[in-house]
């Protein structure tokens, strides 16, 4: 006899097997986010940025990898995921494969656990947290979601198995600098919590102290491969208090950028520019009267969220000075990870007095979050369609004439490191050699030596070294199409001369520095 409760969920039959309507929705959603990443994913070219972190994980090794860190300014967890694809022999794309996938298991985990509905999570799915910058274009943050939601999944056990929590948060912090107001602020609230229970709990005190040295060990090593970063400027707070305004107007810039409109232009154009400052003091007293609620009803996940906002300000202030899409597509991932948080929260404390107003909060947050998420829409698709229709670069070209025209034994110079590292990158079978550090290192170094080679260095004497080095084919020089000049001025002034063997452009519309010419060294007799 069948007992009263809820009733089972309908099932359907796939291939053999019964699955639950919230797997197939699971897997309708996949297949449609899958489809449309694929098409931009086979179109993408990774450019120099990728090419940068691509070369580091393959040429370096694990110590040379944590001294370049001080140049890169990023932390390791990305460059080590690499290393293994890169230093096999694997072909450049690789990368683009490991930033779809984790973003796919991303996406996947983030169906199963989030507690919105099906509607909400289509729209985040499909805006631009989900679509194209994090799983195509091929950087750490496309390990973000993933991270996210599993710290979600292991939160609620954050006391009872602490060990897998605490990993979690080390591997965020490894993630990018942008996380740490989030990961020290859960990492804040988990000590604090733990105190009592390391009184009361003798059983877990070990996994307790194992879980804290994890967690001190990650801003430690963290602190540690940083220190001393020539990438990121020394902070200034004095000459940037005068400056204060440009964090007020990075919300403009975000709106601006996100609905592919010039906001404040626009705004003056209708005469309602004088309307700007009212509309902004009244924006911010709403969001700060919905934040006091917030932290009324469900203070640590309100204070996690401060915290990781107001690090995410003082990055941008302090030591970024754009704003990219990507930085606020990171945010919107963590507001969603706090407003599941606050969620739950709620819902630990809940009480009949206070359940419609919960229930009330959560869903202006929500619909807050959406609303947020749905205007990174416009520019996405935006991009997405460029992507497709353009080139990003001649990169790829530039190494398949290499690898196929040049002669097997050919040695290829540069001129310079940032734009031969995408180059170099999808060479997988060619001896490149950087007459800038003399050695075969193809990556930036980011110093004032990194580029313009043709302009102070001596061709004939890199022809020397290489020849007194024992290289006995022929040799090329690679340069950026928009040094040309430098690369003709360096051939007058030197016995040996530069004879022009081929040029490879293309349509490229975001980075159109990325296209080459090549050289051949016709040495002095």
């Amino acid at each position: 006899m069948q007992q009263s409760g809820t009733a089972p969920a309908p099932s359907r039959s796939l291939l053999g097997r019964k699955i639950s309507n919230q797997h197939l929705f699971i897997l309708v959603v996949l297949f449609g986010w899958t489809v449309i990443n694929l098409c931009t994913a086979l179109r993408y070219e990774p450019w120099r940025d990728v090419a940068q972190a691509w070369m580091i994980a393959r040429q370096l090794s694990l110590a040379e990898l944590f001294d370049q860190l001080k140049r890169e300014g990023h932390p390791c967890l990305w460059y080590l995921v690499l290393m293994p694809f890169a230093k096999a022999g694997l072909p450049f794309y690789t990368v683009v494969i490991l930033s779809f996938s984790f973003m796919f298991l991303g996406i996947w985990q983030f169906l199963r656990v989030a507690p919105v509905g099906r509607i909400a999570k289509v729209l985040i799915v499909f805006s631009g947290l989900g679509v194209f910058y994090l799983p195509v274009e091929a950087r750490s943050y496309s390990m973000v979601p993933l991270l996210l939601m599993l710290l979600y999944s292991a939160y609620p056990a954050r006391h009872s198995r602490p060990v897998g929590y605490a990993v979690l948060l080390f591997l965020l912090c490894q993630t990018h600098v942008l996380f740490c107001g989030l990961a020290g602020m859960l990492m804040l609230l988990w000590g604090l919590e733990a105190i009592p229970l390391f009184r009361k709990e003798k059983s877990t005190r070990l996994k307790a102290v194992i879980s804290l040295l994890i967690m001190a060990g990650a801003v430690l090593f963290l602190h540690w491969q940083l220190s001393g970063s020539s990438s990121v400027k020394p902070i200034d707070i004095a000459s940037k208090f005068p400056d204060l305004k440009s964090l007020f107007l990075k919300p403009v810039d975000f709106f601006s950028s996100a609905v592919n409109i010039q906001l404040i232009v626009y705004l003056d154009a209708t005469h309602i520019g004088s309307w700007i400052p009212v509309a902004i003091i009244l924006l911010i007293s709403a969001v700060a009267a919905v934040w006091v609620l917030w932290l009324l009803r469900a203070p640590k996940s309100a204070l996690v969220m401060l915290a990781a906002l107001l690090w995410h300000a003082f990055i941008h202030l302090f030591i970024y000075s754009v704003t990219s899409m990507r930085f606020i597509l990171m945010l919107l991932w963590v507001l969603l990870l706090c407003l599941f948080l606050a969620r739950d929260e709620m819902q630990q404390c809940q009480s009949l007095k206070h359940e419609k107003l919960d229930r009330r909060l959560y869903k202006t947050l929500i619909t807050c979050a959406l609303f947020l998420c749905l205007l990174t829409s416009l520019q996405t698709y935006s991009d997405t369609i460029t992507e497709i229709k353009y080139l990003n670069s001649a990169s790829k070209e530039a190494a398949e004439y290499i690898e196929n025209q040049l002669p097997e034994n050919a040695v290829i110079l540069f001129e310079n490191e940032i734009y031969a590292a995408p180059v170099a990158a999808w060479c997988r079978n060619r001896t490149f050699y950087n007459p800038i550090r003399h050695n075969d290192h193809v990556l930036s170094r980011i110093d004032s030596l990194m580029q313009d080679w043709c302009i102070y260095g001596d061709l004939d004497a890199a022809v020397a070294e290489l020849r007194q080095s024992g290289v006995t084919g022929p040799l090329y020089l690679l340069v950026n199409l928009a040094d040309e000049y430098s690369a003709l001025s360096m051939s007058e002034r030197s016995a040996a001369k530069l004879e022009e063997v081929t040029r490879i452009t293309n349509d490229v519309v975001l980075k159109g520095e990325e296209q080459y010419i090549i050289y051949h060294i016709v040495e002095a007799q």
